[in-house]
């Protein structure tokens, strides 16, 4: 598991969603995911893991989750 903080102002739980699909983001103003998270979203998901975000008190998470490949 991965997670990465940003301290910045945040996304609204109810944008969540729409912030994976590629270029929705960025029309708010408050600039984008482009095509970043829908990319990374595919190679996570294909590779059997998940993207998950959390809000924080002081900013906003991305934690990525993929399994351990044992041999």
């Amino acid at each position: 598991m991965v997670e990465v903080f940003d301290d910045g102002p945040g996304i609204p739980a109810s944008e969540w969603a729409s912030v994976i699909a590629p270029f929705t983001s960025g029309s708010t103003g408050k600039g984008g995911s482009g095509l970043g998270l829908a990319i990374a979203s595919d190679m996570i998901c294909s590779h059997g893991g998940s993207i998950r975000f959390a809000g924080k008190v002081d900013g906003f998470a991305v934690v990525l989750v993929l399994p351990l490949a044992l041999s």
